[in-house]
C-alpha cells in the first residue's frame, strides 16, 4: 500500500476526483470523476469517451483528490481498462536502478511473492516455449521428405513475424474491449487451432499455422509485458506529490 493511514481514511471519505489522461496530441486531458479506493490503493473509475480513448492508447495518467486547497492527494500512475466502460488507475514508483547486485536480487525474488506476478511470468515462459518448439519443429518438417524445402526458404519464413507486429498496434484496443485476460484466453484457444492447421500435409497450411502462432505468440508476450509493467511494485521510488492530511 502505498499510502498511510491518514492518507487512506482521507481518500475513503471522499469520493469526487480530478484525473489527466494524455491526449492524441500530448496534450492533457483533466476531467472529474466518482472513484473507489481498493484494498491495494488502487482507484477504480468509470472510463468512456474520451477518457476512455486516452487511457487505451496510453496508460500513464495522474489522479488528484482534494477535500480543499490545503488537503489533498496527486499520485501518478498507469491506467488499465478493467471492465466495460470501467478503469483502475495504479499508483507508481518510478524505477530506480538498484545499486548493487544484492539489492537487485532482493527485488527481483520480491516479485516471487506476487501471486498475479507468477502466473504472468508463466504464461511468458510457456509462451516463448511454445513458440521456439513450434518453429524448430516445423521447420525440421519442411526440411524433411516429402517438403524437401532448401535452407534458404526455411529462412524466408521468419517474415511471418511481422504480421504479428502489425497486429501488436491494435493490441491496446483489443485489451479494453475484450479485458486483458478475456484477450489472452481467446489468443491462446486461437494459437492452439491455428496449430493444429499444420497437421495437414501442406506448405500452405503449414506457413499459416506459423503466421498464426508467431502473431499469437507476439501479442501474448506484449500484453503479459505491459502487465508486469503496471503490477511490479517493487525497484521503485516514490515520485508523486502526495499528502494526506497535510498541507499540499
Amino acid at each position: 500500500m502505498l499510502f498511510t493511514e491518514a492518507e487512506q481514511e482521507f481518500l475513503r471519505s471522499q469520493r469526487l476526483a480530478r484525473i489527466a489522461t494524455v491526449g492524441p496530441t500530448g496534450w492533457p486531458h483533466v476531467v472529474p470523476v466518482m472513484y473507489k479506493l481498493t484494498d491495494e490503493g488502487a482507484f477504480e473509475f468509470d472510463a468512456d469517451g474520451v477518457k476512455l480513448r486516452n487511457i487505451t492508447a496510453e496508460p500513464r495518467a495522474a489522479f488528484v483528490v482534494d477535500g480543499s486547497p490545503k488537503r489533498g492527494v496527486a499520485v501518478q500512475g498507469r491506467a488499465e481498462v478493467i471492465g466495460h466502460e470501467r478503469a483502475r488507475l495504479t499508483p507508481e514508483r518510478k524505477f530506480v536502478r538498484a545499486t548493487d547486485f544484492r539489492t537487485s536480487l532482493r527485488q527481483m525474488l520480491a516479485h516471487l511473492r506476487n501471486p498475479r506476478l507468477v502466473a504472468t511470468y508463466a504464461v511468458g515462459f510457456g509462451v516463448l516455449f511454445n513458440f521456439i518448439a513450434t518453429f524448430t519443429y516445423l521447420s525440421f518438417h519442411l526440411a524433411a521428405p516429402p517438403f524437401n524445402k532448401s535452407p534458404a526458404f526455411l529462412g524466408s519464413m521468419f517474415v511471418v513475424y511481422l504480421v504479428g507486429s502489425v497486429a501488436a498496434l491494435w493490441l491496446g484496443r483489443a485489451i479494453a474491449w475484450l479485458g486483458r485476460r478475456n484477450f489472452v484466453l481467446c489468443v491462446l484457444g486461437i494459437w492452439a487451432c491455428g496449430v493444429l492447421t499444420s497437421l495437414i500435409p501442406s506448405v500452405t497450411a503449414i506457413v499459416f499455422s506459423l503466421v498464426v502462432a508467431s502473431t499469437c505468440g507476439i501479442l501474448t508476450q506484449a500484453s503479459s509485458t505491459s502487465f508486469v509493467a503496471i503490477t511490479a511494485k517493487t525497484g521503485k521510488r516514490d515520485s508523486s506529490s502526495k499528502s494526506g492530511a497535510s498541507k499540499d
